[in-house]
């Protein structure tokens, strides 16, 4: 942490460790916008919190992945000097582990389990889900392929492959000649023979030219002329030639002011391989989309269906525990059932009674208990010596007046600390 970050750091009362003036420039993580536009807004708290996290440690240090412990996560990290590099997500273990498990099941996080022979189970390594990177391959003819990726030209005869070549192929070369280096032994009188390798046009195949008459009838409905849409279907790939009209379907049907003319506007649009449009998503963006939908959907689902049942079970493990610590306090100071429609009877007259000061009611009248009646007085329990001083000052009155009025004659009122029922664990499973 920098000289500067350290002076932010302020004991003011704030949800920040420290008070915060401002972000120090130019330091940034880049974060994917398909990332910000659709996949955080349908993820919880916590699983933003861990996710950008990860982000953070990965994209934000140049690295795709990056081991990552679970405290790190919880605490961030502080080096031996008690440097502090960052306050991790604030979230407890259990819930950064249910968000880790979430973001895995949703395809977002990728996590390698690493382990060795001298340290066991080490680290485990986090990175974000990437799409794989496509291998392209170009025939030239039936008897030789070019692999792009390794920039190799490899031709066969009909005797096997005879020549290879890793110079790559040049977009001006329009033909190759591979010479063979092999010799048939039966046929050791004849000269060596070359084949020419010619890098033209083949002709399409049906499934091509279906594609290709497909499209041209899409530019030809768009408005441009049969010739025109018939050379750019035989330059250019069908599906960048729809990919390009889709872009000008958006404009005209979000941002018409952009494209004044639509069809000189697709036409360079194809030449100069225009970008998307902003706000643009393509069918399969939005396939994806609308699938990852579906699955936050019913994730929610589980997810609130589950709570449901959690919180009806905590409601019912509260109840058991209300009712146990209940009769406890009934054994102990002898309540009896006429002592409970007593005070049944008086919380009538004292919720109006603190009818000004409702939050006193709420906070502390009506969760007493009556403990017993005896003597012309009236013992009540409560929480914490808190409430006892609280509801004595300046409210004991309402009491001996509501009892009075019960009871006909003057009743003294005592509170006692008895404290509450055992709390049910809010990391209750099911």
């Amino acid at each position: 942490m920098s000289k500067k970050t350290k002076d932010k750091i302020d004991t003011s009362d704030s949800r920040l460790p420290f008070k915060f003036n401002g972000v120090e420039k130019p330091n940034f993580t880049p974060v994917n916008d398909f990332i910000l536009d659709f996949v955080i807004p349908f993820l919880s708290g916590p699983e933003t919190k861990v996710l950008l996290y990860i982000i953070r440690r990965t994209f934000g240090f140049k690295k795709d992945a990056d081991q990552i412990s679970l405290s790190q996560m919880v605490d961030g990290i502080k080096k031996r000097d008690g440097t502090i590099l960052d306050y991790g997500t604030r979230l407890n273990k259990s819930t950064v582990i249910r968000a880790l498990k979430s973001l895995i099941k949703l395809n977002i996080v990728e996590v390698e389990k690493t382990k060795s022979a001298e340290k066991g189970h080490e680290t485990n390594n986090y990175r974000l889900k990437f799409e794989p990177e496509p291998v392209v391959k170009q025939n030239l003819d039936n008897n030789s392929t070019a692999d792009l990726n390794t920039n190799t030209l490899v031709a066969e005869n009909d005797k096997g492959v005879v020549a290879e070549s890793d110079k790559g192929l040049s977009q001006k070369t329009t033909s190759l000649v591979a010479e063979s280096d092999i010799q048939d032994t039966a046929l050791q009188n004849k000269a060596k023979q070359k084949k020419e390798i010619t890098t033209t046009i083949p002709e399409p195949k049906v499934e091509d030219a279906d594609k290709q008459n497909v499209v041209v009838a899409l530019l030809v409905d768009f408005g441009i002329t049969r010739k025109v849409a018939e050379e750019l279907a035989l330059k250019n790939d069908p599906l960048y030639l729809q990919k390009k009209l889709a872009y000008a379907k958006f404009l005209l049907e979000f941002a018409p002011e952009k494209i004044k003319s639509p069809k000189g506007w697709l036409v360079k649009a194809i030449g100069q391989d225009y970008a998307a449009p902003d706000g643009f998503i393509s069918q399969e963006d939005h396939e994806a989309l609308k699938k990852q939908r579906e699955i936050m959907q019913q994730r929610q689902e589980e997810e609130a269906k589950l709570e449901a049942a959690r919180q009806e079970k905590k409601a019912e493990l509260e109840a058991q525990n209300y009712e146990q610590w209940r009769n406890d306090l009934s054994k102990k100071y002898g309540t009896t059932q006429k002592d409970f429609e007593l005070w049944q009877r008086a919380l009538v007259g004292l919720k109006s009674a603190f009818s000004s000061n409702a939050m006193t009611y709420s906070s502390f009248v009506e969760g007493a208990e009556i403990l017993c009646v005896q003597d012309g007085k009236v013992l009540l329990g409560v929480g914490s010596q808190y409430a006892v001083d609280k509801l004595n000052h300046r409210n004991n009155v309402y009491f001996e007046r509501e009892f009075k009025l019960i009871f006909e004659k003057h009743m003294k009122v005592e509170f006692v600390v008895v404290g509450s029922p055992r709390p049910v664990s809010e990391e209750l499973t099911l």
